[in-house]
């Protein structure tokens, strides 16, 4: 999701395939390196900047005249939890995320003339085949649950109601917002 050819070529298969599109949700995300800010290498920042970010302004550009078309346009960017609340040993990761949630509120002031809405979910602590696979199975892990209201580990299928939601005409009022799904981590 990096080469603006590759995303180009996505967009068109998609608007010959399906004839539109009307929702667009930007979810790539790596992370990599996890260690001191001194262990990231130029190369592995310029990486996770490219596909947490960069990623999402040219889906923008490979797909905006598909959705300004459509009768209820909607761009929905994952962010993360950690860039509201900071995190040690992922600088590259958590910066990325931040820039997606003001890229969304940006872009949202801009595509709201023409009845796109544009907005991030922000996930929390959610238990994914790749968090296991770099943490090992945290599910009661008390440090995260203790930060959290409800003491239950987030699943994808959380992230994915907030997304259905900002993707219905029920949201078509929201723009610009950051919908966190944390379990209470963070309240604002």
């Amino acid at each position: 999701m990096t080469m603006e050819s590759d995303v180009e070529s996505i967009a068109s298969r998609t608007l010959t395939e399906f004839g539109g599109i009307d929702i667009l949700v930007n979810n790539a995300a790596i992370v990599n390196v996890h260690g001191d800010w001194t262990e990231i290498t130029v190369e592995e920042w310029d990486r996770v900047q490219a596909v947490n970010l960069r990623s999402c302004f040219l889906t923008l550009r490979s797909c905006h005249s598909a959705l300004s078309t459509s009768t209820a346009g909607r761009i929905i960017n994952i962010s993360s939890i950690t860039a509201l609340t900071g995190q040690a040993r992922i600088l590259h990761y958590a910066s990325s995320k931040g820039g997606v949630m003001a890229f969304t509120r940006s872009l949202a002031r801009e595509l709201g003339p023409e009845g796109i809405t544009v907005n991030s979910v922000v996930p929390g602590a959610i238990k994914t085949e790749a968090e296991v696979e770099i943490f090992g199975d945290l599910q009661d892990a008390p440090t995260i649950l203790e930060q959290q209201a409800i003491k239950r580990r987030g699943i994808p299928e959380d992230v994915a109601a907030a997304v259905a939601f900002l993707a219905s005409d029920e949201a078509s009022f929201i723009t610009g917002q950051s919908i966190v799904v944390d379990g209470g981590w963070v309240m604002h």
